[in-house]
């Protein structure tokens, strides 16, 4: 059975498409539980509602902490053998568990994962896992990992995938929100694993709104999710010395996106912009030749080393 964990800080308008899809089918063969994180809206009230309908939907309200305490709270309720992960603004087929969980009990993974959706306001873009010529399966951690790196497959999200309960248990999550904690959590998965299979399905409907973490502005989560990649960047290239390239190429992205969300509320962290533009440029050449990179990230890179007004002001016209 497949334990399918949903974290919801007022999410009342997001609630009824989220759980109507997933209970489309009925719900057979999956356990649910829904985190209410201090809501303040009707959000406790409507879950409670769906509870009373779906027996296999559990909620646990608790005073705001977030996301990430939601999910670990989640975690430790969750029986399934599997645990996955279901943000209340996204859906998924209503299949889609319990496809991964046979998959998963099929093959003995440890880990499996599968395509998405993008949804846009007025569009969508699927996202398809893309794989070396001749790939096998299950992936070893150190392939996962580059794959992850490289953003061709896996990606750095918790929630195209299912975990062995055991396994996830395992992990020693980073104390507090940030853009960057799942990265840190699959790393220490990938570390840990050899059995990571993949599911050719177009499983996850990600919506991409203005307020998740990952677009909002510069805030104290933004320094912190810029130390932890700091910190697993030393791990990576100290355990897979040949891997600190792709890294270093990932990070590359994610610095700038730090440099981004400082335009979105124009507060600059100006050490921190300094720090960026040295490690970008120690990079650059690696970051310029590498053929999964695409342009317009390369020259966003060229822009930020020219000024960060420079990146910021692109990024608005190319957004």
């Amino acid at each position: 059975m497949v334990s399918v964990i949903i974290p919801v800080y007022n999410g009342e308008q997001y609630i009824p498409r989220c759980l109507d899809t997933l209970f489309s089918l009925g719900g057979s063969g999956m356990e649910v539980i829904a985190v209410n994180d201090g809501s303040r809206d009707a959000s406790s009230a409507i879950l409670h509602e769906y509870a009373s309908r779906y027996p296999a939907l559990k909620v646990i309200d608790q005073e705001n902490s977030g996301a990430a305490r939601a999910r670990r709270k989640g975690i430790e309720a969750a029986t399934g053998d599997y645990i996955g992960f279901l943000d209340i603004d996204d859906c998924a087929e209503p299949d889609m568990y319990e496809k991964m969980g046979e998959k998963a009990m099929q093959t003995g993974a440890d880990i499996v994962f599968c395509d998405y959706v993008t949804e846009y306001p007025t569009s969508s873009r699927v996202v398809k896992n893309r794989f070396d010529q001749g790939q096998t399966f299950p992936l070893r951690g150190v392939e996962a990992m580059r794959y992850m790196q490289r953003r061709q497959a896996i990606f750095s999200f918790p929630w195209n995938k299912i975990y062995r309960a055991e396994l996830l248990r395992s992990v020693e999550f980073p104390e507090g929100n940030f853009v960057g904690e799942d990265y840190n959590m699959l790393l220490q998965l990938f570390e840990k694993t050899d059995k990571i299979e993949y599911l050719e399905l177009v499983g996850y409907h990600y919506a991409m709104t203005d307020n998740s973490a990952s677009r909002s502005g510069y805030s104290e989560s933004t320094l912190r999710a810029y130390r932890h990649y700091q910190e697993d960047y030393e791990i990576v290239c100290r355990l897979h010395p040949d891997m600190k390239r792709d890294v270093t190429n990932y990070l590359i992205i994610e610095y700038m996106a730090c440099v981004i969300a400082m335009g979105r509320n124009k507060t600059y962290n100006r050490g921190m912009i300094r720090e960026i533009k040295r490690f970008v440029r120690r990079g650059l050449w690696g970051f310029l030749t590498a053929g999964y990179v695409s342009l317009t990230m390369k020259g966003s890179a060229v822009a930020l080393l020219l000024s960060y007004r420079l990146l910021i002001a692109v990024y608005r016209l190319i957004a």
